[in-house]
């Protein structure tokens, strides 16, 4: 398989507002498979991945498009014999409720919480922010992949001595994950992000809190991941507090495990219902593939 003459079979085939995607389709079909003389494309598991070209998240329409111009491409492998009949006929099949559940880790998840840290780091340089910065977003991340619930109503006197102290048990933490809590918990001043203009927090012993307000909620720890994810959208990734604590809960069970089911330790872990902890064991595996495959 050629991919130049796939993109110029495109070009030849739909309307220009469809195939002008097929650069980035090409692109992103090359990053899921691999170059063509690699690459399986009979794995149904990539497939829902390649649906993923530029953003972390997928409308009804670029769906739609996306699909279309799939279709032609193993139209065209089937022709050459690199494609199966079934692999044709699973992605006519396909819909866009399977490929949002299966392109789920590879989106929202990440192989380890220093991964979670990196990505942020990668965004930041995007924007021209150093290392140092967007402390308040690493510090919602780090906290998040810890399984506290409410990093809102964490006092600065309960960052300390290289832990997380809460009122029924004591974190330990990293010492670069503890670094970075340490920087923001003294941080005065800092630059906005995306727009950089310096701003300063208002003096408070509560841990998250901004310029014009002394305690941050939740909701304002929400909508800063949320602008966060605008900025990286095009970066392939989306960082939510809820799908971090799993993926910190993930990271947990993998290094910690014992004999008993991964549904068994998630249930044991954060009491959810049984239900729940056995779709978050189907996650799990996912994550396990993805991230840890042959670890």
């Amino acid at each position: 398989m050629d991919y130049g003459k796939f993109a110029e079979h495109c070009i030849a085939t739909f309307p220009e507002y469809v195939s002008k995607r097929t650069g980035a389709l090409v692109e992103r079909i090359e990053q899921v498979f691999g170059p063509p003389s690699q690459a399986n494309f009979n794995n149904t598991d990539l497939i829902p991945n390649v649906f993923y070209v530029t953003s972390s998240k997928l409308s009804n329409t670029n769906f739609y498009h996306i699909k279309r111009m799939l279709k032609l491409f193993y139209s065209d492998l089937y022709e050459e014999g690199l494609a199966t009949k079934e692999t044709v006929d699973y992605l006519e099949k396909l819909n866009m409720e399977s490929v949002v559940r299966s392109g789920e880790v590879e989106t929202k998840f990440f192989k380890d919480l220093q991964s979670a840290i990196a990505f942020i780091r990668t965004v930041g340089h995007h924007y021209q922010f150093n290392d140092s910065e967007l402390l308040q977003q690493k510090a919602i991340v780090i906290l998040s992949w810890l399984g506290i619930d409410e990093p809102q109503d964490l006092k600065k006197s309960q960052i300390r001595d290289g832990a997380v102290y809460l009122p029924n048990k004591v974190i330990r933490v990293g010492p670069k994950e503890f670094a970075i809590l340490e920087a923001y918990r003294d941080l005065d001043t800092f630059r906005t992000f995306p727009y950089p203009r310096s701003a300063t927090l208002l003096p408070s012993e509560w841990l998250f809190r901004g310029p014009r307000r002394d305690h941050l909620t939740k909701h304002n720890l929400m909508f800063a991941m949320q602008v966060f994810n605008e900025c990286a959208a095009d970066f392939g990734k989306n960082i939510t507090l809820a799908t971090t604590k799993i993926n910190g809960l993930f990271d947990y069970v993998r290094t910690h495990r014992t004999s008993q089911s991964v549904a068994t330790q998630i249930y044991n872990r954060i009491g959810t219902t049984r239900q729940i902890a056995f779709g978050y064991e189907k996650t799990y595996k996912r994550w396990m593939e993805v991230y840890w495959k042959g670890e």
